[in-house]
């Protein structure tokens, strides 16, 4: 996730430590390819009752432009723990 994240300009300066906090304290979704490398992610900051935030979308670069962050934050959204 740190790999993923860090090149990323919102998350410039998080240590791994950090970023491994964050997605424990969240609901953190991962997009992986066939061979299981990680190329997606996403977390949803969530109370569980009346509010998730969505924060940290990212998609490997050279997968970009393939509708997959928007697959991903569809997929986040539309379970029923957070409709």
């Amino acid at each position: 996730i740190h790999a993923l994240l860090a090149p990323q300009y919102w998350c410039q300066g998080v240590s791994l430590e950090d970023c491994a906090a964050r997605a424990r304290n969240a609901w953190a979704f991962g997009l992986y390819a066939p061979t299981g490398d990680l190329v997606g992610f996403l977390r949803l900051v969530t109370d569980r009752i009346s509010f998730a935030y969505l924060s940290d979308v990212v998609v490997e670069e050279a997968l970009r432009g393939q509708g997959l962050a928007e697959f991903m934050v569809t997929s986040a959204l539309g379970l029923p723990e957070i409709e």
